[in-house]
């Protein structure tokens, strides 16, 4: 959310134009939430504070729902599943709210990869969309690079540890300044992983950081700063990182491990050569059955489409909940 008020004050103040911007979560403070509610041209939260926050109270929220012209959707493909399903709830309520103040506002999702984009869209709002696929965005040459550390114990098929041989890679790629990003698939990891790298490039140790979950905002906002200033030469991330923030421009994404879906693996390669420079994504595999497949598989990854997003909004145990909900807020 900070990252998009951040894009949108830039275009304003380059546009030279008065747009209100304002985050609306769980890190706004009671004194801001006022002021909000009553001048905010630009109103950007979550899907949690929408259900919780804004639909129960929308007699506070008057203003804003009088004058909604537009609903902006980003990351639609992360509204998949069960998540998905009380998202679609949510919209179904938010556009009943909207049309009780007289307003039928359009509605534009920003999607990155998935199968089917147009559909799920469809499924997500119950109105037809236009599909605008052609990418426009700026992008230099991508080489994947599928690793697989070597065996250490032939009888039981283990390999080197994949967190300690991603260490060794990003090491390299610090001690060359070369900017990089890591992936791992747990907040342990992250931190082991970390310390490695540290203790790997100790000249260049304040320059390693770790990004996940459970960081107090200000230290989030410290570390997204430091990268897109180009002041951090390599961040570990959980899939924090994934999608959504403009963290500037890096040379090299590293993901440890596959990530369970090619949709997960393709946002976190995306991560790398964001403008025309040159970029390498590398896949470091574990032990694991399906890494193993994957890294001698590449096919699977690079000759496919990625998943599709499939939601069921009527589902009982779901729609009766947000059918409470509804009742309570008309």
């Amino acid at each position: 959310s900070r990252d998009q008020q951040a894009a949108i004050e830039s275009f304003s103040e380059a546009a030279k134009m008065e747009l209100r911007t304002f985050t609306y979560d769980g890190d706004t403070s009671a004194s801001a939430r006022n002021r909000i509610r009553e001048s905010g041209d630009f109103v950007i939260t979550n899907p949690d504070m929408l259900h919780a926050g804004i639909l129960p109270h929308h007699t506070m929220w008057i203003r804003l729902f009088e004058n909604l012209e537009t609903i902006v959707v980003d990351e639609m493909h992360t509204y998949r599943g069960v998540f998905g399903s009380h998202f679609a709830n949510v919209m179904r309520r938010l556009l009943r709210i909207a049309a009780f103040y007289g307003k039928s506002p359009r509605i534009i999702c920003a999607s990155a990869t998935i199968g089917n984009p147009g559909e799920l869209a469809e499924k997500l709002f119950e109105r037809p969309f236009d599909v605008v696929d052609e990418n426009g965005a700026p992008s230099g040459r991508k080489v994947f690079l599928f690793y697989n550390p070597p065996v250490v114990q032939k009888e039981l098929g283990i390999r080197a540890s994949s967190v300690k041989e991603a260490a060794k890679l990003g090491g390299l790629f610090v001690d060359n300044n070369v900017h990089s990003i890591l992936f791992c698939r747990s907040r342990t990891r992250v931190e082991v992983l970390t310390n490695y790298l540290k203790e790997a490039s100790k000249q260049k140790a304040n320059r390693v950081m770790a990004y996940r979950g459970g960081y107090l905002p200000n230290e989030r906002r410290s570390i997204e700063r430091d990268l897109r200033e180009g002041k951090l030469l390599a961040v570990v991330s959980t899939n924090a990182l994934e999608l959504g923030i403009d963290i500037g421009s890096l040379d090299v994404s590293n993901t440890v491990g596959f990530p369970g879906s090619i949709s997960s693996l393709l946002q976190q390669s995306g991560r790398a050569g964001r403008k025309q420079n040159d970029a390498i994504s590398i896949l470091i595999a574990t032990s694991e059955a399906t890494d193993q497949y994957v890294v001698q598989h590449p096919e699977f990854l690079l000759g496919r489409s990625p998943e599709h997003g499939r939601i069921n909004a009527d589902n009982l145990l779901i729609l009766i909940e947000h059918l409470k909900c509804a009742v309570f807020e008309l």
